[in-house]
């Protein structure tokens, strides 16, 4: 019993860590990309995409999900210094 509980709070854990890395990563891969070259913003747009691409199908289909993920991405992105 308890090596079942370690390995569920392990993938709990790992998720968690998942859904909160949309934020910082939200920051340096879409919000800083204004000085980088179009490919290489293509690019990293596309990255993005991919490794969240669970996370931003929930955003389009829960109106609740949107909201929460509106919330904490402007967290990240609202008091960021801006690129010069």
């Amino acid at each position: 019993m308890k090596l079942a509980a370690k390995i569920c709070s392990t993938i709990l854990g790992v998720l968690l860590l998942y859904v909160l890395s949309i934020g910082p990563a939200y920051r340096v891969w879409v919000w800083d990309v204004t000085l980088d070259a179009l490919d290489e913003r293509q690019s990293k747009l596309q990255t993005y995409r991919r490794v969240y691409a669970p996370l931003l199908w929930l955003y389009e289909n829960s109106a609740m999900a949107k909201g929460a993920l509106d919330l904490y991405g402007n967290l990240w992105v609202r008091n960021a210094p801006r690129p010069n």
